[in-house]
C-alpha cells in the first residue's frame, strides 16, 4: 500500500470503508453524484477495480481490517491526505452468526477486531485530519444491536455496543473543532451479509420485521449530511421497544420466547423470497 495518496485536479475527498458492500456501494454513488473524489477502501479488490471504472478519479485500497498492520497503514495514509476529508463514511462490518460456545475464539476476537477496534482506529485517523482542517463529519454505520444485544451474534452486538460508546465520547471531544460525528442504527438490511446470516443461525430478531432496503440506509445518510446529529435510526419506530429493553435488560429473556416465534416465520418468509 502506498504511503501517501496524491492529490489529483478534484475537490474534496469522502472516505467509505466497507464500500464494496451494498450499503458502501449505495452512498458511494450518493457522495459522487454530489462532486466528492471517492476513497474507497475494502478486502475485495475485484469490486473496488469495478467501481474505480465507475467514479473516474476514485482512489481505492484493498484493506484487511482484521490486521491491525493493514489497518494502521491504511490510518497513517488518512492522516497524510493531501486534500481536505470532507466526509468519512466507516462502514466496514461483519458478523459471525452461532452461539458463542459454538463459535471459535479466532471469530470472536476477529468480529470485534473488525467492527470495533479498526472502527476506532480509521475514526480517529479522520478525526485526526478533520480536526486539523477545522471541519468534517464522520458518519458511522453501527447497527441497532448496539441497543439490544442479540442472541445468536454475541460478539457482533459487543462490538457495536462498544462503537456505540466511542462515539458518544468522540462526539463531544470534536464538538468544539467543528467536526461532526453522527451514527446510522438500522434495523436488519437486506444485503448479502442478512442472506448468510439467514442460512447460518442468524439472530431470528433480524427477521421480525421486513428487512430495510439499502436506500432506506442512504437517505438515513443524507439526513445525517443535513441534520448532523449523533444518532439516526433506521426505522425509528424499531428503536422504541429497543431502547426500552437497553434501560432494563432482563426484559429480554422474558421478551425473547414471544419475538424469537415471529423472527423465524420471519426468517422462512426472507428466504423464500430471496430462493436461498
Amino acid at each position: 500500500m502506498k504511503k501517501s495518496l496524491i492529490k489529483e485536479n478534484c475537490g474534496a475527498y469522502a472516505l467509505i470503508t466497507g464500500a464494496a458492500g451494498g450499503i458502501g456501494q449505495g452512498v458511494a454513488e450518493l457522495l459522487h453524484q454530489q462532486n466528492y473524489t471517492l476513497i474507497l477502501v475494502d478486502i475485495n479488490s475485484d469490486i473496488l477495480d469495478q467501481m474505480k471504472h465507475q467514479y473516474p478519479g476514485a482512489i481505492t485500497r484493498s484493506v484487511d481490517l482484521s490486521d491491525p498492520s493493514d489497518t494502521e497503514t491504511l490510518c497513517q495514509e488518512i492522516e497524510s491526505l493531501d486534500g481536505d476529508l470532507a466526509y468519512a463514511f466507516v462502514n466496514a462490518g461483519i458478523v459471525t452468526p452461532g452461539c458463542v460456545i459454538d463459535t471459535d475464539r479466532a471469530a470472536l476476537v476477529r468480529d470485534v477486531g473488525i467492527n470495533l477496534r479498526s472502527a476506532m482506529c480509521v475514526n480517529h485517523a479522520c478525526a485526526s485530519i478533520m480536526e486539523r482542517q477545522g471541519f468534517g463529519h464522520i458518519i458511522n454505520t453501527v447497527s441497532m444491536a448496539a441497543v439490544v444485544s442479540l442472541k445468536g451474534a454475541a460478539a457482533y452486538s459487543a462490538s457495536k455496543f462498544g462503537l456505540r460508546g466511542f462515539l458518544i465520547a468522540l462526539k463531544s471531544e470534536l464538538r468544539a473543532q467543528r467536526v461532526h460525528v453522527s451514527m446510522l442504527l438500522p434495523s436488519a438490511i437486506d444485503t448479502a451479509m442478512l442472506q448468510f446470516e439467514a442460512k447460518h443461525g442468524g439472530s431470528a430478531l433480524n427477521f421480525i420485521s421486513t428487512p430495510l432496503s439499502v436506500n432506506d440506509v442512504v437517505l438515513a445518510f443524507k439526513k445525517a449530511q443535513q441534520h448532523k446529529k449523533l444518532e439516526y435510526y433506521v426505522p425509528y419506530s424499531d428503536s422504541l421497544l429497543g431502547r426500552l429493553v437497553c434501560v432494563f435488560p432482563q426484559m429480554i429473556d422474558y421478551l425473547y420466547p414471544a419475538l424469537e416465534k415471529l423472527g423465524e416465520r420471519g426468517r422462512r418468509r426472507f428466504i423464500q423470497s430471496k430462493g436461498i
